[in-house]
């Protein structure tokens, strides 16, 4: 008995260089198959801490996004946005359009150069500047104080293009400590959790950031644990298949600033409502759409629906999603970069003659 239990921290430490060496194997097996850096959980790759906003986009990156369903090279420009790739470029002077959303303004899951901001430069040319503002899980709230941001760095767009998902109206009232949101006591709506204090990632989380097999077995428990969190919010936000009244006030707040906004800088306002796969099939209903219309109404926003293209489109909508993802596909951007472009020549046109 007394010498199996001497044995003990002999077979601890058989245990502990095994694993070591299952890790190294693993690492550099991953490190072999992809050399460029790659990511399964963007948000925690592809940004970093902004106090005013929650988070940014890191500067000059490039990394590859790694899911079931794309392996993508990612790269942004010295701002941290997705780095445009065209070949049609704005000539000096066009007017500026900034293009304002999150994961599907940002590009998830295609490539540099098939993000619709990209096809939408490509279709207008010398017409018009279109720069990708997108920033992952962003809501609307963090949309906003990011235009009042562009707007003090002496940019001066002409169009204003706020892409819109459901999920905006329950991401501006998240109490989560990793970003801006708004608190909403029956009329009253106040701006909380701003500044946004940084979390302090200390050693293990930049071993994280640096490693391949790590940084996938991060981001397996940071979504299961973030899925429960939006279901619970999903929950209070949508109850019966409406929304509820505190989302309604804070994104009435939110349009109300970006009407202000624009109004102030000389600049025209789009609100675009991307449509779920769900909302796509014909007669398929949506608890968003009437209430988006109706706060774009009251404040005076113009709102560009989405849902009729892809519908007109054709019958498959599974070509414009990936399938075991929320997302456009390359086809899907191809879609609404024309559409958009075809908007934006309409607007602009007539000034240019």
């Amino acid at each position: 008995m007394t010498k199996r239990r001497s044995r003990w921290p002999q077979n601890l430490a058989v245990l502990a260089v095994t694993s070591l060496l299952c890790f190294g194997v693993a690492e550099l097996a991953l490190r072999l198959v992809a050399p460029v850096q790659t990511f399964v959980n963007p948000l925690r790759s592809f940004h970093r801490h902004d106090p005013d906003l929650g988070w940014t986009g890191t500067p000059n990156l490039k990394a590859r996004f790694r899911h079931v369903d794309f392996d993508v090279l990612v790269r942004s420009d010295v701002n941290g946005f997705r780095e445009r790739q065209t070949t049609n470029a704005p000539g000096p002077g066009s007017p500026l359009c900034l293009v304002l959303g999150d994961s599907y303004t940002w590009g998830w899951g295609v490539e540099n150069g098939e993000v619709f901001t990209d096809v939408m430069q490509n279709e207008l040319g010398s017409l018009a500047d279109v720069r990708n503002c997108g920033v992952n899980a962003y809501g609307t709230l963090q949309e906003l104080l990011l235009l009042q941001r562009c707007l003090t760095n002496v940019l001066r767009p002409r169009l204003v293009i706020v892409m819109f998902c459901f999920n905006d109206f329950y991401d501006n009232i998240n109490p989560a400590a990793v970003r801006p949101s708004l608190a909403v006591d029956g009329a009253r709506v106040t701006l909380r959790n701003h500044p946004v204090a940084e979390r302090i990632e200390g050693w293990s989380g930049n071993l994280v950031k640096q490693s391949h097999l790590l940084s996938a077995i991060d981001y397996m428990f940071a979504f299961a644990k973030e899925n429960r969190r939006t279901t619970e919010l999903q929950r209070q936000t949508f109850p019966n298949h409406t929304v509820a009244a505190g989302p309604r006030t804070a994104m009435a707040y939110t349009l109300a600033g970006f009407k202000q906004t624009c109004a102030h800088a000389g600049a025209g306002l789009w609100f675009v409502r991307v449509p779920a796969f769900s909302e796509v099939p014909p007669g398929a209903d949506s608890e968003t759409s009437d209430t988006l219309k109706t706060l774009c109404d009251q404040a005076g926003v113009q709102l560009l629906e989405l849902a009729p293209e892809f519908r007109a489109a054709g019958d498959r909508p599974l070509d414009f999603y990936f399938p075991h993802d929320a997302h456009w596909t390359a086809k899907g951007h191809q879609l609404v970069g024309r559409m958009l472009a075809g908007r934006i020549r309409q607007e602009l046109a007539p000034a240019g003659r």
